[in-house]
């Protein structure tokens, strides 16, 4: 699928004290972000943004389904980004590291 994605810098103030930068890309009409501290890595983020929805594409949805597949399978999402984005933390994952976390993601959304 074909990702369009941006950044942008939120300004000290609200919704948070300190300044933020967010990731964000769409795709299906659907929008994702990602809020970031301004000395993470952005690039990195970006990449795990993208395998993340790339995964949710696979596991949650297909082309042709809407919005309310998102919204009723949100534990599957919510699995893709607590195996992927632990406590909120980026990591670095090379291609092996991902395909252990692609098989314990079948196990665990085989049980649900």
């Amino acid at each position: 699928p074909l990702f369009r994605s941006g950044f942008f810098r939120l300004p000290a103030g609200r919704p948070f004290r300190e300044s933020k930068f967010v990731l964000w890309m769409t795709q299906a009409k659907c929008g994702y972000t990602m809020v970031m501290e301004p000395e993470e890595n952005r690039i990195l983020a970006e990449n795990l943004l993208n395998l993340m929805l790339r995964l949710i594409d696979v596991y949650v949805r297909k082309q042709d389904e809407a919005l309310i597949q998102i919204l009723l399978k949100a534990d599957k999402i919510a699995s893709v980004v607590h195996l992927f984005l632990p406590n909120g933390q980026l990591q670095f994952i090379n291609h092996r590291v991902v395909e252990q976390y692609q098989k314990e993601l079948e196990i665990i959304l085989a049980g649900k």
